[in-house]
């Protein structure tokens, strides 16, 4: 067998015709061939035109996009100027976000989170759109590819960005944690998805109208800690006789006279989507997070490595890579990162 496989590759060798004329191939010297008909004669293993490509480190790579250590401050004996070190590591965030590949998401049923970090880049209001997806029995966030659009945030540039997340995993989604977006409770209808409403959002907007300074100056300081106080109280109380007077509370808050504007709105779309507040206590088998505080992580660490660009295309290759350098978060019920 083996001198059967000799014999045919020597054959092989013997009658392999020239690519130009596909006449027969004689040897020209050591490493040159040369066709019988035209002359033409080239070499069998042809040298790379250009220096050799200089490979980066990943380790720059995760001081500058996980240890967020701007490549000026990074100090090494190389010889380089800060333009041409700057250069260098340009074309390996380049080959990092085109050429890597995503990490591998867990199978089973998934929670999307999602939230939008805007930007204005050169005069034009631009909305990074951040997805990322937690198994239901994980305490872990994969991010998803960000994706980046022209205009303010909307339900509508939401559907957009959602369509680039792969039909297999979208047909495992069963639940969508999101802030106040307007119009998010359609998409999560459209989709047959459970919607659950980010607490923090809701307590952070409660908490801006009451204050401690507030509370000094206002006249109806009481009100305002009753409203503030009853709401955080029916956000985690069990269902049952408790929530009810709850509710009953809060709505007689808001039918006060002397009731503020703002805290009477707030108080209202909290009580319009009660259930989405609560989907977390309601479908408590999908161990739902409260908050999208695993997505305020990493805004901020987006927000500090993208702040001197002003390109759309830059941001959304700094992002991308940020994003896979950091992934994947902790995302906890119980333990959220701030």
């Amino acid at each position: 067998l083996r001198r059967s496989m000799r014999e045919f590759s020597c054959m092989k060798i013997l009658h392999e015709k020239s690519p130009c004329c596909r006449a027969p191939i004689v040897r020209f010297g050591g490493r040159r061939r040369r066709c019988q008909k035209c002359r033409h004669t080239w070499r069998t293993w042809p040298h790379r035109r250009g220096r050799k490509r200089i490979r980066g480190s990943p380790e720059i790579l995760h001081r500058t996009l996980k240890d967020q250590r701007p490549i000026t401050r990074q100090h090494r004996n190389d010889g380089l100027s800060v333009p041409a070190r700057q250069y260098r590591f340009r074309k390996l965030l380049e080959r990092f976000a085109i050429h890597r590949r995503l990490t591998e998401i867990p199978g089973g049923s998934h929670a999307l989170l999602i939230d939008g970090l805007w930007f204005r880049l050169r005069g034009v209001r631009c909305v990074l759109y951040i997805m990322a997806l937690k198994p239901l029995n994980d305490c872990h966030a994969y991010f998803l590819e960000p994706v980046l659009l022209q205009g303010r945030e909307s339900a509508a540039q939401w559907r957009i960005a959602i369509t680039t997340i792969s039909p297999e995993i979208r047909e495992r989604i069963k639940a969508v944690v999101s802030d106040g977006i307007r119009g998010i409770k359609k998409v999560a209808i459209e989709y047959g998805w459970i919607l659950q409403r980010c607490h923090f959002h809701l307590i952070a907007d409660l908490s801006a109208h009451r204050g401690k300074w507030k509370l000094k100056r206002y006249r109806d300081r009481m009100l305002r800690e009753s409203i503030y106080q009853t709401t955080r109280n029916a956000l985690t109380v069990p269902a049952g006789q408790q929530l009810q007077n709850d509710i009953v509370c809060l709505k007689g808050f808001t039918a006060s006279w002397d009731c503020p504007r703002q805290l009477r709105t707030l108080t209202k779309d909290f009580l319009r989507n009660l259930d989405a507040f609560r989907a977390y206590q309601i479908h408590s088998k999908l161990n739902l997070p409260t908050t999208t505080g695993t997505l305020e992580a990493m805004n901020k660490i987006i927000r500090k490595i993208v702040r001197p660009i002003n390109n759309q295309n830059a941001l959304l290759r700094w992002a991308r890579a940020t994003i896979r350098a950091n992934s994947p978060l902790v995302c906890n019920k119980k333990n959220q990162p701030n």
